[in-house]
């Protein structure tokens, strides 16, 4: 028994023994792990410190008190401090004064934000007085009353920034000055050019021998290129500076059109082109859109197209293309020649400001090299787009499309105007293949028969069949027989059939009296020849010329319509210009030279009309416009006449209480209407 207890006893203190042992292994094997997590997080420490203390950005910890706690080395490099410097005073102190406001504000968001970030700019002041831009992205510790935060330096960015701004207001400076140094030149040459054309216009009234109106007429000719280059550069200036606006309203599209034949017509029947136009049967006849900017276009294409096209044709033409959207639908132009052509290269540098596709040295065209790139602008600025397609030698052509919405179809009225022509059947003899092509889908498009022919004894074998027809439509050119020989041939076999003539010379009148029923001079108008074939086959033969000639100086408009007439202007060519223009009227005006003067004659002697120049000494024409307007009875009305051009010159003038306004150089022609329109106003 007692042995039992002995060796219990012993099994015990072993126990015991390796119970301690084995606690003195476990607290030893803890504190290994604890020393190993403490060199492990000794080491994360360190590297954490070093990454802090490498970083090329700017980490710091400030509290709530204002104070940073924590900074790397960066802050020293950047601001030339040292961190015990920074450390020691209010943080603020150290940010520009210019940026202290927004950025207590800014803190002040930070700590009362729930999102808890933070992104920002503001300047700190370096030790040696120089400023440095930083940029913030910070936390907070709401608990432990800590901002977190790296700030990065991004002065040179800023640096960058300021230079480019600096560049950019330099540069809109510059386009400005540019913008407005044309403007001032197309002021002073339209001045000079008013006179010169103006009285070269007064002096081909008076009577000249040949010779002598042939060297005013090269005068004249020459003033309207130089106006025509000045004009060109004056648009680009606008188009440049974004000072031309679309005006979108409803226009009669085969109208603008025809204005273009007006325009530029005469050019091509001195060259003796064949000057035409199509407009699909489909295109609507009113459409929305900008007409003036439109017009523009066709005149810049068709003149171009005539001055470099030496004989052949030149030919607008326009249909409609794809739909675009709901309402709105592609219309496309195009203008095409026979003449010279253009290289690929050329092609490609034609709609840059500036340059020519005839750019040699011994250049035979002339031109301001700005035509085209205007037309580029206009068509962008229409939410178009403008191409070429060219080769050398074999002519161009210029498609342009624009898009247009609202358009409407023919009208009523245009169908009860073709009625009369349904089955009409009518001869076109011309040689000419898209001549006789146009015709026949115009003659189409009214409702009629048409029955073409290239030849005179083409034309001659058809009427000898028996063929009914109500009009024959022959050109005045024609290879194998004059227009003469064969109208009476045409007559001897159809006494009564009515004929048009299409001829160049508006002098045919005479000649052909009693046998051609009317004359339609080209370029042909398809508006003209509708109007003439509705009457003729219901007339007498008798010549009819359409020839719009330009309007003549009535020497009794002034006892028609009796004005009382002012003159205020300082250059004294142009006083001799509009004294005499408006004597030619047969009106007597008094002349005076500037704004002063203006009102003094006013308070002598009473006016209706006030002819007033914008630029003048001592007073300017806008000034005496003002005081005028401040007159409590018999107000005359003023009509500005100025050589500045631009669309705002217009609205300063109908701003300042001026009525209307003409830019120089103004042709005579229109001081006719400009006066009836004042004199209903004022009856």
């Amino acid at each position: 028994m007692k042995k039992s207890i002995e060796d219990l006893e012993a099994r015990i203190a072993e126990l015991q023994e390796e119970l301690t042992r084995a606690k003195r292994q476990l607290a030893e094997a803890d504190l290994d792990r604890l020393n190993q997590q403490i060199q492990t997080k000794a080491h994360e420490a360190y590297q954490y410190r070093m990454l802090f203390e490498a970083s090329n950005s700017m980490p710091a910890i400030a509290g709530f008190d204002g104070y940073f706690k924590v900074l790397n080395s960066t802050w020293s490099k950047v601001l030339g401090y040292t961190k015990e410097e920074l450390c020691s005073r209010p943080y603020l102190e150290y940010v520009h004064p210019d940026d202290l406001e927004k950025t207590l504000a800014e803190a002040q968001k930070l700590a009362d934000s729930e999102e808890n970030t933070l992104n920002f700019e503001n300047r700190y002041i370096c030790k040696d007085g120089s400023c440095r831009w930083l940029a913030w992205y910070s936390v907070v510790d709401q608990e432990a009353k800590l901002y977190y935060a790296v700030a990065h330096d991004i002065t040179e960015m800023k640096m960058k920034e300021q230079e480019l701004i600096q560049a950019r207001d330099e540069a809109e400076a510059a386009d400005k000055a540019k913008s407005q140094f044309l403007a001032n030149m197309s002021h002073e040459i339209r001045t000079p050019m008013n006179g010169v054309i103006g009285m070269t216009s007064l002096l081909m009234e008076t009577p000249l021998s040949a010779e002598q109106k042939d060297y005013v007429e090269t005068i004249r000719l020459s003033g309207e290129n130089l106006l025509a280059i000045i004009n060109d550069i004056l648009d680009f200036s606008k188009i440049e500076s974004g000072k031309i606006e679309m005006e979108i309203y409803e226009f009669n599209l085969r109208s603008c059109v025809e204005e273009v034949l007006d325009l530029v017509g005469t050019l091509a029947v001195k060259k003796e082109l064949e000057f035409l136009y199509y407009i699909a049967a489909d295109v609507p006849e009113k459409i929305l859109g900008d007409v003036t900017r439109l017009r523009q276009v066709l005149v810049n294409l068709a003149s171009n197209a005539i001055k470099f096209t030496e004989s052949g044709d030149v030919l607008i033409w326009v249909e409609l293309g794809k739909t675009i959207g709901p309402g709105v639908v592609e219309l496309c132009f195009s203008v095409h020649d026979s003449g010279i052509g253009i290289s690929t290269e050329q092609q490609e540098r034609i709609f840059h400001p500036f340059t020519q596709a005839d750019s040699s040295t011994t250049r035979k065209y002339g031109g301001s090299g700005l035509g085209l790139v205007i037309c580029q602008r206009l068509v962008t600025l229409m939410g178009g787009q403008i191409e070429v397609d060219s080769e050398l030698g074999r002519g161009s052509i210029f498609r342009f499309s624009i898009p247009i919405s609202g358009h409407k179809g023919h009208s009523r009225r245009d169908v009860e105007k073709i009625q009369p022509l349904h089955q009409k059947k009518v001869l076109i003899v011309d040689d000419h293949k898209i001549i006789r092509d146009i015709l026949t889908r115009l003659c189409r498009q009214w409702g009629m028969q048409p029955h073409a022919v290239g030849s005179c004894q083409a034309a001659l074998s058809l009427i000898q069949q028996p063929l009914p027809l109500d009009f024959a439509i022959l050109d005045c050119q024609l290879p194998d027989m004059t227009d003469f020989a064969l109208g009476h041939e045409l007559l001897r076999h159809r006494p009564s059939l009515p004929l048009i003539l299409l001829t160049s010379q508006a002098s045919y009148g005479d000649k052909y009296r009693g046998l051609f029923t009317a004359l339609l001079t080209k370029p042909l108008k398809h508006s003209q020849l509708l109007d003439l074939l509705r009457v003729t086959a219901f007339q007498a033969p008798q010549v009819e010329n359409t020839q719009a000639f330009s309007p003549q100086l009535n020497e009794t408009f002034a006892r028609q319509v009796p004005l009382r007439i002012l003159l205020a202007e300082d250059n004294v060519i142009n006083q001799k210009l509009a004294s005499r223009a408006l004597e030619k009227l047969g009106y007597t005006i008094d002349v005076v030279n500037n704004g002063l003067e203006v009102l003094e004659s006013l308070s002598i002697k009473t006016y209706d009309i006030i002819f007033m120049d914008v630029q003048m000494p001592e007073m300017d024409g806008l000034t005496a416009t003002r005081e005028i307007l401040k007159m409590k009875s018999n107000r005359p009305i003023v009509i500005a006449v100025t050589a500045a051009a631009m669309e705002e010159d217009r609205i300063r003038c109908l701003e300042a209480g001026m009525d209307d306004y003409i830019s120089k150089p103004f042709r005579i022609d229109q001081i006719q209407p400009l006066l009836q329109k004042w004199k209903q106003n004022l009856s």
